[in-house]
């Protein structure tokens, strides 16, 4: 099966950047927990995004 490249704005990227020191902010290492969660979104969604639906 084919994996799937994604494109990354640089505002989604200063965005996330965002989220995750506020994150940590509200409770140390909340936002590495995101963060971690987040890529390994990402790379299930370049495996095989077809079993997620997108907007």
């Amino acid at each position: 099966m084919p994996r799937f490249k994604i494109a990354y704005s640089p505002e989604a990227l200063q965005e996330i950047k965002r989220i995750v020191e506020w994150y940590n902010e509200a409770s140390p290492g909340l936002g590495e927990r995101f963060k971690r969660n987040l890529l390994s979104e990402i790379a299930a969604i370049k495996k095989n995004p077809h079993t997620r639906s997108f907007r």
